[in-house]
């Protein structure tokens, strides 16, 4: 019982295994929910473009500088928001405010 690693070893056992899965691509996450909030802002003055807007914004700020992390992609995700709110405040005035008239 020496101190001497044998062929069952940590790093042998590793070795052969495959590599893991990939990580989740939240940029592009962020991406699809922000087109999702555009529509469903386009009836609810647009609180879900809001939140995707400030998710958005938090993420490319946090993976600045990190280009496996796609802040462009999150950038645009924001950008998208942004059209989903104002486009939601104004069709939601004139669906529910202006419309009662």
């Amino acid at each position: 019982c020496g101190g001497a690693a044998g062929p069952a070893s940590g790093a042998d056992l590793t070795a052969d295994l495959p590599p893991g899965p990939a990580p989740l691509p939240w940029a592009f996450v962020l991406l699809g929910l922000s087109a999702v909030a555009a529509v469903v802002s386009g009836v609810s003055f647009g609180l879900p473009s809001v939140a995707t807007l400030a998710a958005s914004l938090a993420f490319a700020a946090k993976a600045k500088g990190d280009p496996d992390r796609k802040p462009a992609v999150a950038l645009g995700a924001a950008a998208l928001s942004a059209v989903g709110l104002a486009a939601g405040v104004v069709l939601s005035y004139l669906l529910f405010v202006r419309g009662r008239r």
